[in-house]
C-alpha cells in the first residue's frame, strides 16, 4: 500500500486487462498502442528494477492508510479500465512513490508502460512455451518476449505480489 492504494494488485488487474486487449482487439486504443511499441532494454530494465526495489522499499516502510478503505477497494476493482495516464497520475500523485521512479531514471508513465508491457510479455511467453511461437498473440513483441525470457530470474525477483482487496 502506498497512500492506501496497494500498487501491486492494482498493476496485475490493469495489466490482465491490457493483455486481453492487446491479443483480441482488431482496432486498438492508444493505451494498448503504446505498449504493444514498446521495447525493453536493458539498460531500461536496470532502471526499472532500481524503481521496483525502491517502490517495495516504500511500500514497506509507509503505514497502511485504512481512512479510505472502501474507496480503494473499488478503486483496485476498477483498475481494469484505468488508462496509463490514469494510473501514472496516480504514482505522481503520491510525491515519494513518483521520487522511487524519477531517482531510478525513469518517468512514471515510462514505468507504467514498462510494467504493462512487462506482463504482455510474461503472458505471452507463456503461450509460447505451452504452444509454440506461432500462438504468439498479434501485436505483441517477439523481441519483448525473448527479452523475458532472457531476464526472467530478474525480473521474477522485483515483480510484484498480487493481493486481493480486503
Amino acid at each position: 500500500m502506498i497512500g492506501g492504494w496497494n500498487v501491486g494488485w492494482t498493476f496485475t488487474v490493469a495489466a490482465m486487462a491490457l493483455f486481453a486487449l492487446a491479443g483480441n482487439l482488431p482496432a486498438q486504443d492508444a493505451d494498448t498502442r503504446e505498449v504493444s511499441a514498446y521495447r525493453f532494454t536493458d539498460a531500461t530494465l536496470a532502471k526499472y528494477v532500481k524503481a521496483a526495489r525502491a517502490l517495495a522499499a516504500l511500500g514497506k516502510s509507509m503505514p497502511a492508510d485504512t481512512s479510505d478503505d472502501e474507496r480503494d477497494e473499488e478503486d483496485e476493482g476498477a483498475a481494469g479500465g484505468m488508462s496509463i495516464a490514469e494510473l501514472t497520475a496516480k504514482y505522481d500523485a503520491v510525491p515519494e512513490a513518483r521520487r522511487a521512479i524519477t531517482s531510478a531514471g525513469l518517468t512514471t508513465r515510462e514505468y507504467v508502460v514498462f510494467t504493462y508491457a512487462l506482463f504482455q510479455a510474461g503472458m505471452a511467453a507463456f503461450v509460447v512455451e505451452q504452444q509454440g511461437w506461432n500462438k504468439l498473440p498479434p501485436n505483441v513483441a517477439r523481441s519483448n518476449v525473448e527479452f523475458y525470457q532472457r531476464h526472467k530470474a530478474s525480473l521474477d525477483s522485483v515483480a510484484p505480489e498480487p493481493k486481493p482487496p480486503q
